[in-house]
C-alpha cells in the first residue's frame, strides 16, 4: 500500500467513526490501524473472498488406482533385509 494513506485511531474513536472508516479503507485503499493505549492492535482491510474448497471429489472419474498400489514387490523388500542368496 504505498501510494495509500495510512490512518490511526484509538479503540474508542474507531467505533464512533466506524462507518466512515470502513469507507476510507474500501474506496480510498487507506491503511486503516487501530489502537488501544497508542499501540497497534489491528488492521482494517477489505474482505476478500477466498476459493471454496472444492475437495477431492474435482478429481472423481479422473484417478484410477489399481489393486495391488499397496503391494511391494519382492525384490525391493530384499533390498531391506539382509537375505543370503538363494
Amino acid at each position: 500500500m504505498s501510494d495509500s494513506q495510512q490512518i490511526t485511531a484509538g479503540m474508542h474513536e474507531a467505533k464512533s467513526r466506524l462507518s466512515e472508516l470502513v469507507r476510507l479503507a474500501l474506496e480510498e485503499d487507506a491503511d486503516i490501524v487501530i489502537t488501544q493505549r497508542n499501540k497497534p492492535v489491528m488492521r482494517l482491510i477489505p474482505y476478500v473472498e477466498l476459493p471454496q474448497n472444492r475437495g477431492f471429489r474435482v478429481l472423481q472419474g479422473k484417478i484410477e488406482i489399481s489393486e495391488d498400489f499397496d503391494k511391494t514387490p519382492d525384490d525391493i523388500i530384499d533390498q531391506f533385509y539382509d537375505h543370503p542368496d538363494q
